[in-house]
């Protein structure tokens, strides 16, 4: 796993004094097609290691929850909206990033990184979540699903909710030397399920959160998310990646339990 990170430290090592430039592996490339990889305005996934250029590891949250946030929205260093571009779920980067595209001359987390710092990230793509198609401004009856231009709460998808949704589930898609292999199809169905009931793989649970009614979305999840190394009754494959194109064709929520909820978070307030 780290055979290749570390003739790259090794090289950096025996350089010594020249300016270290990004650089980026992808271990056992995937070759999903453009349409399958990771763009800017996606919400991604990434479980990570980062380390300097002693060994010493800075922080980490493997073994945790991923971290999920918007691609080219600035959110987090300029290496890793770099490095984690064009990639497919499921895929380890390795990365050596230099300050500039790092925490520049002043370092970060009070002199654990100092200033000047290379960083080297291993980092893995768990999942991303695209908006595909906006959905209706109104429902089949006539009644409005978004306020100023916004989904009406009631019609955004929240953990707890009942949402019925038409799905089409295929593997990765493949670029065979420049020839598209579409991904097989595993199942097209529409289900109703209770999102955060675990009914469905983590990454297509989450990747449903915060969707409108009518809203459709392209989810692609890594193993990790998905069906993991045991795969699927001989339908999913060990270890792959799934693509999930989804359709939000009702929300319901239980009124009740939401009001229950709000009280007992402190988020309700009378008036």
């Amino acid at each position: 796993m780290w055979t290749r990170l570390g003739l790259v430290l090794l090289a950096i090592y025996i350089v010594g004094a020249q300016r270290v430039q990004f650089q980026r592996e992808v271990e056992n490339p995937l070759n999903c097609v453009q349409s399958e990889q990771s763009r800017n305005g996606d919400t991604i996934s990434v479980t990570y290691k980062g380390f300097l250029e002693d060994g010493k590891v800075f922080d980490t949250n493997e073994g945790k929850e991923p971290i999920s946030f918007v691609l080219g929205e600035g959110r987090v260093i300029k290496g890793w909206e770099k490095g984690l571009l064009k990639t497919c779920p499921g895929e380890k980067v390795v990365m050596i990033i230099p300050s500039d595209l790092g925490y520049g001359s002043k370092g970060a987390g009070g002199g654990v990184i100092p200033g000047g710092a290379t960083l080297y990230f291993v980092a893995t793509l768990e999942s991303l979540t695209r908006k595909t198609q906006e959905g209706p401004v109104k429902d089949n009856e006539g009644k409005p699903l978004r306020e100023n231009g916004k989904c009406k709460d009631l019609k955004l998808i929240k953990n707890g909710d009942k949402v019925t949704m038409s799905s089409r589930v295929s593997l990765l898609s493949e670029n065979r030397n420049g020839n598209i292999v579409p991904g097989k199809t595993i199942d097209a169905s529409t289900d109703t399920i209770k999102v955060g009931d675990k009914q469905i793989i983590k990454g297509w649970d989450s990747g449903v959160v915060g969707a409108c009614q009518g809203e459709e979305r392209r989810i692609v999840v890594g193993p990790n998310l998905a069906w993991g190394e045991k795969g699927l009754n001989g339908i999913v494959p060990a270890d792959a990646t799934v693509v999930i194109d989804v359709k939000i064709d009702s929300v319901e929520r239980d009124l009740v339990f939401n009001f229950l909820d709000q009280i007992s978070s402190g988020n309700f307030r009378k008036g």
